[in-house]
Order: structure tokens, then C-alpha cells, then sequence
């Protein structure tokens, strides 16, 4: 739960660009991957 905790603080502190405005808007996905190393 505090891993999960973590990420969802530092996805919610993202913010994205939107694409120009002669750019075809479209719907997009994508995958986000976290990796942590526990010492």
C-alpha cells in the first residue's frame, strides 16, 4: 500500500503538453512503468 501510495502522489504531480493545435486530436494511451529498489 505505500508503494502504491507513492506512485499515485507522483502521477498525480505530472502534467502533460496538449498537442499543437493543427495536430489530429486524438485519443492516447500509453503504459507507465514504476520500478523500486527496497534497501
Amino acid at each position: 500500500p505505500k508503494l502504491e501510495a507513492a506512485v499515485m502522489d507522483a502521477l498525480q504531480r505530472w502534467r502533460f503538453n496538449p498537442l499543437p493545435p493543427g495536430a489530429p486530436q486524438e485519443n492516447q494511451t500509453g503504459t507507465i512503468t514504476f520500478t523500486f529498489r527496497l534497501e
